[in-house]
């Protein structure tokens, strides 16, 4: 995006210097028009106002080129987001490898013809080629994570119906309804809102093959969704959640200590409360632990009794001046 900038830079500075020499030969030609004509053959200001202004057009086609190239980048930048689901974002299909594979590589082809048609070179072939290596450590992720989901729903030992609607119905619905509160625009927020509604009301309906199920089975395919879904992060954990908060302590306290760095994974796991109040060891245990500070009373000998205070020490008195003092 760099080298991009300064090629539009550099053009609409063209463009500026190009347009500065336009007016000033049309104002040159309006002093002399205006003044008594001198002896000699006059200039022609007609053709280089002319020559002039071919400049000025040449210079802005050269900056629209240079906008609308970085304008193409940015979408395929934008558009690596905008493809990297598991599922389908217009029909809430479920996505292979191979798939997200094929939309993802669109992006770098993009941008490497951009680079082309820019005539970008030096560190442009290596930022591609990065790019590339990027885009399969996303798929690999991918791959990973529909590992992980086909073992969590393969342990519900569901009929084959049943796993058809939580594939093709509830794990969507429940996505794309965690999305819409991260996405980009409203009007995609609403879209994402929307396809997530029309999706869980089609998992749950009344008389399908999940609504059939009993209550404990209801509530086991619910949580493990829930889960399932939750596995597939877009953002950084290097900077968000838990990670981001110790880097904070660490920067402010030069250190963490290795007992507290153990008393803070207790608080987080066993403390700390998301907005629907369960902890992070409910959620994973699936039931809610004891009160870990009831549990700390009850093995924490009692404290022991303050110190006695004790007396301060008279004050001392001074002598004055010349007080005191041998004759």
């Amino acid at each position: 995006m760099g080298p991009l900038e300064r090629q539009k830079e550099g053009a609409q500075k063209q463009l500026r210097q190009a347009q500065g020499v336009l007016e000033g030969w049309r104002d040159e030609a309006a002093r002399a028009q205006a003044r008594p004509a001198r002896p000699g053959r006059p200039l022609d200001y007609a053709g280089r106002i002319a020559l002039s202004a071919a400049l000025v057009e040449g210079c802005t086609r050269k900056v629209e080129a240079c906008v609308a190239r970085q304008e193409q980048a940015h979408e395929a930048v934008r558009g690596l987001g905008d493809d990297y689901h598991p599922f389908d974002p217009q029909t809430g299909a479920a996505l292979t490898e191979a798939e997200v594979q094929e939309r993802l590589q669109r992006r770098p082809r993009t941008l490497a013809q951009v680079a082309h048609e820019a005539g970008l070179g030096g560190k442009a072939p290596e930022a591609l080629a990065r790019g590339q290596r990027w885009v399969a450590a996303l798929v690999a992720t991918l791959a990973w994570f529909w590992g992980v989901a086909r073992t969590c729903v393969g342990e519900l030992d569901l009929p084959e119906e049943v796993e058809r609607a939580v594939y093709g119905a509830l794990l969507p619905g429940l996505y794309w309804q965690q999305a819409a509160r991260r996405a980009r625009t409203a009007e995609e927020s609403r879209h994402q809102a929307a396809l997530a509604e029309r999706l869980l009301r089609e998992a749950w309906a009344e008389g399908g093959v999940l609504s059939r199920l009993g209550p404990e089975d209801q509530e086991r395919v619910r949580r493990v969704s829930h889960e399932v879904v939750g596995l597939f992060a877009r953002s950084s954990s290097c900077v968000e959640g838990r990670n981001g908060r110790l880097s904070l302590f660490h920067h402010g306290q030069t250190r963490l200590s290795a007992g507290r760095l153990k008393a803070l994974t207790v608080i987080h796991n066993y403390v700390s409360e998301r907005a629907d109040g369960t902890t992070a060891a409910e959620r994973f245990f699936g039931k809610k632990p004891r009160d870990v500070f009831g549990w700390l009373l009850e093995r924490l000998p009692d404290l022991p009794r303050p110190a006695a205070r004790r007396p301060k020490p008279a004050p001392q008195a001074t002598a004055k001046a010349g007080e005191g003092w041998p004759d």
